[in-house]
């Protein structure tokens, strides 16, 4: 736990998570926690923070993740700013009011999540819609794990870094079937960790300027806040 702190306070220190809430900030406001809702004619994102006015973006299907921001730079620092004091001081937190309004197309479909069913009533379909509580009726919904699962797709800090992956730590490409970090290239996660004393004392002698240490120093933050249970594999 001492070494994890260390690493965190360093990271801090050096502004490494200000890279990591700009991130987490692009692919909110790009909408792709929509899904593939964001392929509608028009989306607009309203966003409510605590100590800001209501950040707006229109057009939100226009953004690219290495595209021109110049249009929206307020937007995109109000909201990692946001972000940003979220991760950064434990006696605060980051609370988000999101509302994406969609135009659609005539007869274009819209596309919840699907439910997890355990176990399936007789006479009733084994694939359901997720859904949520919206006063005395049911609506469907985009379920957390789907919306998290988007707004964690910030890791091009692997080799090649083609395109943003969802935090993983085997880098996993579920499209391709592809771990783009592996105990072979000590680019994974659990090959990374045990150089955390190398990793922080990069930190204090050269900050995080562009380098490979300093890419995999900001994989170890995003796994780190991502969370799980980090049960590696035997195999």
């Amino acid at each position: 736990m001492y070494w994890l702190k260390r690493f965190f306070e360093t990271y801090k220190k050096n502004n490494g998570l200000n890279e990591v809430a700009t991130r987490y900030a692009k692919n909110i406001l790009m909408g792709n926690w929509l899904w593939r809702n964001r392929q509608s004619p028009n989306v607009d994102i309203e966003i409510l923070t605590e100590h800001a006015a209501p950040i707006i973006v229109e057009g939100i299907q226009k953004l690219k993740w290495q595209g021109n921001w110049q249009n929206n730079q307020t937007a995109l620092i109000t909201l990692s700013e946001a972000i940003q004091e979220g991760l950064s001081n434990p006696q605060n937190y980051c609370y988000l009011d999101i509302t994406a309004k969609i135009k659609n197309a005539f007869s274009q479909e819209v596309h919840p999540s699907q439910k997890f069913v355990d176990t399936v009533e007789q006479g009733m379909s084994s694939k359901q819609l997720a859904y949520t509580q919206v006063g005395d009726k049911k609506a469907a919904s985009l379920n957390s794990q789907k919306v998290g699962a988007a707004i964690q797709t910030i890791d091009d800090w692997y080799e090649g870094g083609y395109k943003p992956l969802r935090t993983h730590e085997y880098g996993a490409d579920k499209q391709i079937l592809v771990a783009h970090r592996t105990p072979k290239t000590h680019s994974d996660f659990y090959s990374l960790l045990p150089r955390i004393a190398l990793h922080i004392k990069h930190m204090e002698k050269h900050g995080l300027e562009q380098s490979e240490e300093s890419k995999a120093i900001h994989f170890i933050a995003a796994v780190l806040i991502k969370g799980g249970l980090f049960q590696r594999s035997k195999g």
